[in-house]
């Protein structure tokens, strides 16, 4: 079937006849898969970062590499399970080992979803078979959903997406649509919530992330909304922009995700689809209004962990488009910005480290001390207190006092 846009995929070439770890043949390949050290997380990424980089070079026919990379797929996605304890939870700008961790993470997925693009380009063009029409539509799924999970690392580190990212998955979905592939229903063991999709309802999980404000949530918040969207995408449709006046748009033909309509070029009509996410949303604001989420055994459910408020975070993010009540003016000057407590304290009593003013110490740094209530007396406090002042009756207010002398301990002791 000829292609309605030109797709653009970018590809490595294939310079290598054999492999140094594992096997070009399917059977001892999942062998060596098998005997892998799980246990070792360090050393098992490794021998799976060396093998998924080798099978994109190897040279061999659409079947074999797809064999190939079934085979390593349950791996890569258990390793990078585990790879994620060591990077999730902490703090957002990642210490040096975390980052490297991460990074080896997407990697990992980086590369298995190129493996799966070369499967889906080679085998495309002999789609009439029915065998390697499965396998090209399996291929473009696995893709897909390799990206998706890379972005879902993304928006929980707070990361940009990596280049092109974007202009990859419209291309593979174009490629799935363009041979009338894009609705036949996949299987794939690592669902957690349903059996099957289509390449349909997995690229619309990627759009259904990208549109949910994910800077605006935690990072359990964004995995819970990625593993709602398992039974969610039913309820959302991609469409031509022409005719409507949904939310959310984005081109085809553009490494960008999906923006607000108004703020969509109008130089790409042709190639523009946009996002109907209005029934979701509905049943989103119903949940959030009754304060209840639905069981397994209701139409509409919700992943355990679930809140109200993030119902209504994605309720909005899904179903409203806000915008500012005040309009923006330009305007050119320096800024001095002060970071954390400790910062604000030590410039609000003009340069003294809060350490320094807990102990006690006496420093002039005014011409009057009253200039500086952080620098006020306890007797002078004590003074001019109000009766009413409901902080004069905390632990640390009016009469009392934090202990900041050896002396002071003891009675504790």
């Amino acid at each position: 079937m000829e292609q309605p846009q030109r797709i653009r995929l970018r590809l490595p070439e294939q310079d290598l006849h054999h492999l140094t770890v594992g096997s070009t043949n399917p059977r001892k390949m999942q062998e060596w898969i098998d005997s892998l050290p799980m246990a070792n997380i360090g050393e098992s990424s490794r021998l799976l970062y060396q093998l998924v980089q080798e099978l994109n070079r190897l040279k061999t026919d659409g079947k074999t590499r797809f064999a190939l990379l079934e085979a390593a797929r349950p791996a890569v996605l258990f390793i990078e399970a585990q790879l994620g304890k060591h990077y999730l939870g902490q703090s957002v700008v990642l210490p040096e080992k975390a980052r490297k961790v991460a990074s080896l993470a997407q990697s990992l997925h980086m590369h298995l979803s190129i493996g799966y693009k070369l499967v889906a380009i080679d085998t495309i063009r002999k789609a009439r078979d029915k065998e390697l029409g499965r396998i090209a539509i399996t291929a473009i799924h696995r893709a897909i959903t390799g990206m998706a999970l890379m972005l879902l690392r993304s928006y929980q580190l707070y990361l940009p997406t990596p280049k092109f990212h974007w202009l990859e998955m419209h291309q593979l979905f174009l490629l799935a649509e363009g041979n009338a592939l894009d609705g036949v229903e996949v299987e794939d063991s690592a669902f957690k919530r349903v059996k099957s999709s289509t390449v349909r309802d997995t690229y619309t999980r990627a759009l259904l992330l990208a549109t949910a404000r994910p800077n605006q949530l935690r990072q359990n918040e964004i995995e819970l909304a990625w593993d709602a969207t398992e039974e969610w995408c039913g309820l959302v449709t991609i469409r031509d922009t022409r005719d409507n006046a949904d939310i959310f748009a984005f081109d085809l033909q553009a490494d960008a995700p999906p923006t607000y309509r108004k703020l969509a070029s109008q130089h790409a009509q042709d190639t523009l689809r946009s996002i109907d996410a209005r029934q979701l949303s509905g049943q989103l604001k119903i949940a959030a209004d009754n304060g209840q989420m639905p069981d397994r055994n209701a139409e509409f459910t919700f992943p355990r962990g679930f809140t109200r408020e993030l119902a209504l975070h994605l309720s909005q993010a899904w179903g409203n488009l806000t915008e500012r009540a005040f309009a923006r003016l330009a305007t050119s000057g320096a800024l001095d910005i002060c970071v954390g407590l400790g910062s604000t304290h030590f410039y609000l009593s003009g340069g003294v480290d809060f350490d320094v003013q807990m102990r006690g110490r006496r420093l002039e740094i005014l011409s009057d001390e009253r200039e500086n209530p952080f620098l006020k007396s306890r007797s002078s406090q004590s003074a001019v207190a109000d009766a009413d002042d409901p902080w004069a009756q905390s632990f640390d207010g009016g009469g009392y006092r934090i202990a900041n002398e050896a002396g002071d301990l003891d009675q504790f002791s």
